[in-house]
């Protein structure tokens, strides 16, 4: 049986991107897209998972029932659409990648509303092309935590997917820098605009995990 040795790299606590330190230009709507994860969440499932670890499928259910996705925004107040962006990281750069439609408002919803665990479990076994997945293969995750600022001191603005892909992609690398080893892949989430606009400015950082397999 195959193993995956998973370290959590970004786990985002309660990313809180403060909009009361932002002053809004005139005619310009400044919008924080938050993917959030909570600590205590994260080192309660590590705990449970003890020396067996967790099966593939149980850490797919617990990212797309525990993340959370909302905004923050200086003047909005309907639901609107956006998009999570998932790059797989590897040794040589984007091994797999995919995006899903989202609606947000800034009522906070959970990531499984808009992305199953079936799929992102689909997503997690495709990214590692040399590896065979058995049911029931085994997840062991890591016990480090480092939240997002770890990759991006400071406040943090993109104007179109492109420069999302460059900061996931940072993201990624600086993971696998940190952590990473031979067969290790980075996976890198972020949540942007479905369509960006010249008067908007927004604000979004990437989770990170880490994994390999032997």
């Amino acid at each position: 049986m195959r193993y995956l040795v998973v370290g959590v790299i970004g786990v985002l606590t309660c990313l809180s991107f403060l909009f009361s330190d932002l002053q809004a230009q005139e005619g310009t709507k400044q919008i924080a897209y938050q993917l959030e994860f909570e600590e205590n969440n994260y080192r309660a499932m590590v705990g449970n998972s003890g020396e067996k670890g967790i099966t593939f499928e149980e850490f797919s259910k617990w990212v797309t029932e525990r993340g959370q996705i909302y905004l923050k925004a200086d003047r909005f107040g309907t639901e609107v659409g956006g998009r999570l962006y998932i790059y797989a990281i590897g040794e040589r750069g984007i091994v797999g990648q995919n995006g899903y439609p989202v609606k947000i408002s800034e009522r906070p919803v959970m990531l499984g509303r808009h992305i199953s665990g079936r799929e992102f479990l689909n997503f997690l076994i495709q990214s590692y092309p040399n590896s065979t997945h058995i049911p029931g293969d085994t997840f062991f995750p890591g016990d480090h935590f480092f939240p997002g600022d770890h990759f991006f001191p400071g406040d943090h603005f993109i104007k179109s997917s492109r420069d999302a892909e460059r900061m996931a992609m940072d993201a990624g690398r600086r993971a696998l820098s940190s952590g990473g080893g031979a067969g290790k892949v980075a996976f890198a989430m972020i949540l942007v605009p479905d369509q960006f606009e010249p008067d908007m400015e927004v604000m979004s950082k990437p989770v990170v995990f880490l994994g390999g397999a032997k």
